[in-house]
């Protein structure tokens, strides 16, 4: 039994798993405000990496926009999977980032945050990217009479980044061939020798 763990240890010891790293965040994003009055006039808070704090357009007919551009997207762009992950006056969501807002710039991811106040004094929050040509809305609150949905808590965004496939790797020379053949001949002599050994020994 010994020696057949040997031999797949020998035929097993070149496999290599591809190298995928684990979610992460990019290196860095700017913000702009764009337009609106601000809740206690401090918009920086919907991404400062707390999750309590808010802030939100506050006055009737208002709204406020803030712009976040990642310039990391190098690696988002040639992501497996880019996730957005937000929370408004609605709750929480995972949102997928649309391949189009990610296909069009090599450099920079371009978000959007927007808080509004309609006339009638509701309230509502869209989440948005840009594809290239415009801004295309990925999450809608709807708009609300009483309940503060037009809040902004907090967002991140997530990636998971696959290493590119290495090159194959080049064929072995054929004196590295017979090496490796006597070398696997060899460990199976060895495992041999001490199965054997182990099993005379059992029967003294």
């Amino acid at each position: 039994m010994r020696w057949l763990l040997a031999l797949m240890l020998v035929l097993c010891i070149n496999v290599v798993n591809a190298d995928i790293l684990p979610f992460n965040t990019p290196d860095s994003h700017t913000a702009t405000i764009v337009s609106g009055t601000w809740n206690g006039g401090d918009y920086t808070v919907a991404f400062d990496s707390n999750y309590t704090s808010f802030t939100s357009a506050d006055t009737t007919s208002a709204q406020g926009r803030i712009y976040l551009n990642y310039t990391n997207s190098s690696l988002v762009n040639d992501s497996d999977n880019v996730y957005w992950y937000v929370k408004d006056g609605k709750g929480t969501e995972n949102l997928t980032i649309p391949s189009a807002c990610l296909d069009n710039n090599d450099t920079i991811l371009q978000l959007q945050l927007a808080s509004f106040v309609g006339g009638d004094n509701s309230k509502s929050a869209n989440w948005l990217c840009h594809n290239g040509t415009a801004f295309i809305i990925i999450r809608n609150t709807n708009a609300h009479l009483t309940l503060d949905y037009n809040r902004l808590y907090d967002n991140t965004i997530y990636f998971n980044y696959t290493a590119p496939i290495s090159p194959p790797t080049p064929e072995p020379l054929p004196q590295t061939q017979l090496g490796l053949f006597f070398g696997a001949l060899m460990t199976i002599g060895i495992g041999v020798i001490i199965g054997r050994s182990i099993y005379e020994n059992k029967r003294l």
